[in-house]
């Protein structure tokens, strides 16, 4: 049976979802709410847990074995920079090139993160590395590293 690592935890007998600098009730999930936004639409209408929310995430949780962490690929392990989430998918607003020397040191740095991250989720069986390769995944960074 696969595991669950379905996001949050019940505080308060609410769902809550664990973000940078705290906790959250607010979908959808902002990682950092400090650098990420929502792009309100007729799609996309931010709202809080409720308790029907919360009954469906005990369901899941309850269901299937549940590991109490979420999947963490490298776009929020190795962050690059701010995203705006869309309908559609997120739209990525880059770190200037002094900040993302401050965070990695060097391309090599974010690479260097981007294949620690990938390796630890194919150990648990969670990626699978012939999908997309650790250099593959950073190559589209690169050009954010541009020289200071």
């Amino acid at each position: 049976m696969p595991r669950s690592h379905i996001d949050g935890r019940i505080v308060d007998d609410r769902l809550r979802f664990d973000v940078a600098g705290g906790t959250t009730n607010m979908m959808p999930v902002r990682e950092d709410p400090a650098l990420d936004t929502v792009e309100v639409a007729l799609n996309i209408v931010p709202r809080t847990t409720d308790a029907a929310g919360t009954d469906l995430w005990r369901s899941v949780t309850e269901a299937l074995p549940h590991e109490n962490h979420e999947i963490v690929g490298p776009t929020i392990a190795c962050r690059v920079g701010k995203y705006m989430l869309r309908f559609g998918g997120a739209l990525l607003t880059p770190f200037s090139p002094a900040e993302l020397a401050v965070r990695f040191g060097s391309f090599d740095g974010y690479r260097e993160c981007v294949s620690a991250t990938l390796d630890g989720l194919d150990a648990e069986r969670l990626y699978d590395l012939r999908v997309e390769s650790a250099a593959q995944h950073a190559a589209r960074a690169s050009s954010l590293f541009a020289p200071l």
